[in-house]
């Protein structure tokens, strides 16, 4: 009896044992699967990192499981430019200008729409997120808002406002009226402000624009030259004549047309006034006439002869305004109406003449023309000049003329013609004179250029006959 007592018992031992055992394996496969469909979830939560969240829509289209890349090229594509039609009024004072929704630059808020989907799940536990994703219960439907965009359409913009909004602003002018000088008022202009207007555009929506409008927003420009700057030309600094009574028609006509051009040019501080660029080319249609011409060492006709003279009148009123020009030639034989030394030379395309403003005032150019005299005038602040300037020559060396003998046959045997006379050339020192202009003494005589003047060579005809 007790033997079969202690078995039962040893029995009910080893069947608790059993089922102990059996028990914890289950426990433990419980919890191994548990561990494994945790993982596994997380691994799938995780994989959602970065990624829109089940239940949401743009427009009404599902764009979960993008990526932020994948979301903005996927509404890009989607949903392109708006089609909404309107137009924006744009006004300056009575002005009025109407711009449509396009051409403002009408898109769609992208970024913002991106930003709202994934703010979406920003805030939800994990496992808020679990269900979202098993089993969705929130939803999020956003529209798309329309906005401008002005910086991609600004360039066109800007022009077309600034076409209708801008005002020049107007510089001063100076003329020579009955030998005084006339100054004409100048007034500043106004420009769109560009950055002030894409600022303006952006920062508004397309309903509110529509209902008010834009004023343009401006900024003040300034004349270049302005009546106070001008204010400074006061009198003459220095002046020139020369006269053309015995020119041909033709020559009288191309000193006037070149003397015309040059009027009224007026020199800022520190600018340069070159005759070629200023004048022009001397072409038949611009009234241009040929007439004698200085070729070398002999005269000829060409177009535009003459135009030297109005270049050394100018050349010695500027001189005479102290003044020393950065470009100056002189002409390869004397001219009548210059003393050696005194001319200057062009030539359209190689030859030029060019002076500097070397003031801290404005300098204008006057010309009269009347009565076939050429009067050239250089007008400034006459108060800032204390000196005055003059020229001189003075020869140093006469080279001798060559004499050139042709057979001619319409002459008896040993008879001479003369047909052309020698002229013996001619060098020349040529100097600036600077004086007080109150006492007239002479401060300084400065060297500035040495000249030379080509010999003209005597043409003797001999007979063969």
């Amino acid at each position: 009896m007790y033997r079969v007592s202690k078995m039962y018992r040893n029995l009910r031992l080893n069947s608790r044992v059993f089922h102990g055992t059996v028990i914890g394996l289950i426990l433990i496969s419980i919890i191994f699967v548990a561990s494994i469909l945790n993982f596994r979830i997380s691994n799938i939560v995780n994989s959602w990192e970065g990624k829109v969240y089940n239940g949401v829509s743009i427009n009404g289209v599902d764009v979960s499981g993008l990526s932020k890349v994948s979301l903005s090229e996927f509404l890009l594509e989607e949903f392109s430019e708006p089609t909404k039609e309107g137009k924006v009024k744009f006004t300056l004072g009575d002005k009025v200008l109407e711009v449509s929704y396009k051409e403002l630059g009408l898109t769609y808020d992208y970024d913002k729409a991106i930003v709202e989907a994934f703010n979406f799940s920003e805030d939800f536990s994990y496992y808020e997120k679990v269900n979202q994703i098993f089993n969705p219960k929130k939803s999020l439907n956003i529209t798309l808002e329309e906005k401008f965009d002005a910086n991609k359409v600004i360039d066109i913009l800007y022009e077309k406002l600034s076409n209708t909004f801008n005002v020049s602003p107007v510089d001063a002018k100076a003329s020579i009226v009955n030998g005084q000088v006339v100054v004409t008022e100048s007034s500043s202009g106004i420009e769109v402000d560009k950055e002030a207007l894409i600022k303006m555009i952006n920062d508004s929506t397309p309903n509110s624009a529509s209902q008010n409008g834009f004023e343009v927003p401006t900024k003040s420009v300034d004349p270049r030259i302005s009546s106070d700057v001008l204010g400074k030309i006061n009198g003459k600094l220095g002046s020139y004549t020369t006269t053309f009574k015995s020119s041909s028609k033709e020559r009288a006509t191309n000193v006037e047309l070149s003397a015309n051009v040059i009027n009224g040019v007026l020199l800022m501080p520190g600018e340069s006034f070159s005759f070629n660029k200023t004048v022009g080319p001397r072409t038949r249609e611009r009234g241009y006439k040929d007439a004698a011409i200085i070729v070398g060492d002999v005269y000829e006709s060409g177009l535009g002869g003459g135009i030297c003279q109005t270049l050394s009148t100018l050349h010695q009123a500027v001189i005479r305004s102290g003044i020393i020009p950065t470009q100056r030639k002189n002409h390869s034989l004397p001219t009548s109406y210059m003393p050696l030394g005194f001319d200057a030379v062009v030539a359209w395309g190689s030859l030029d003449y060019v002076f500097k403003n070397p003031y801290d005032f404005p300098i204008l150019i006057d010309v009269s023309t009347a009565n076939r005299t050429l009067t050239i005038s250089i007008y400034g602040d006459v108060t800032l000049v204390d000196k005055t300037y003059s020229m001189e020559s003075e020869t140093y060396e006469s080279v001798p003329y060559t004499t050139k003998e042709v057979k001619d046959n319409t002459l008896s045997k040993g008879q001479k013609v003369v047909k052309k006379n020698g002229v013996n050339g001619t060098k020349v020192n040529v100097y600036l004179l600077v004086s007080d202009k109150q006492t007239g003494k002479l401060l300084e005589k400065k060297l500035l250029w040495k000249d030379y003047y080509l010999p003209q060579q005597k043409v003797v005809h001999v007979g063969t006959k």
